[in-house]
């Protein structure tokens, strides 16, 4: 690469011949456009790689089992639509965990009415101490596409047997 050197305000389009400052132009937008192209595909990825995280957050309710707890299992169910990305879970407004397609969750939390759910959609549930509960994330057709309800402890037993626990 040759480095000119211009009188001071000259522009460099004038001291090149026009055919080879328009080749060096092609050049410089060139190499401009694949770099945009690199970076683009490295957010991308990123992105990627981001949604389809799971496990808990730093909101996870950290108590051990305790007769005078509430325990909460939310399992996903195993579906094909949204497999690829995560569903965040909310519990009192703060997402404690992330399960993917087919996972499921267990905390315990002080008893008392709590909200449980996902970011479009939650329900206020009264959980009793000592008691088990169970939600599942199902789809739906609602714009969002899933949705929360409390399920039965027989439902809950058949869909964690086809799911598995997050860590």
């Amino acid at each position: 690469m040759q480095i000119l050197d211009l009188p001071c305000g000259m522009p460099p389009e004038a001291a090149l011949p026009k055919a080879e400052f328009h080749r060096v132009k092609i050049l410089e937008y060139e190499f401009v456009e694949e770099n945009m192209r690199r970076y683009l595909l490295l957010i991308m990825l990123v992105i990627v790689l981001v949604s389809c995280t799971s496990g808990k957050t730093e909101y996870f309710p950290s108590q051990g089992y305790s007769a005078d707890m509430a325990e909460v299992t939310v399992i996903r169910e195993t579906h094909m639509f949204g497999f690829g990305f995560s569903m965040k879970v909310v519990l009192d407004g703060k997402v404690i965990a992330r399960l993917k397609a087919g996972q499921y969750v267990t905390f315990y939390t002080d008893p008392g009415v709590r909200t449980i759910g996902i970011p479009d959609e939650s329900i206020s549930a009264a959980l009793e101490r000592g008691r088990k509960h169970y939600f599942a994330i199902k789809t739906d057709s609602s714009q969002f596409g899933f949705e929360i309800e409390r399920i039965s402890e027989r439902k809950a037993e058949s869909w964690m047997a086809k799911s598995k626990p997050i860590e």
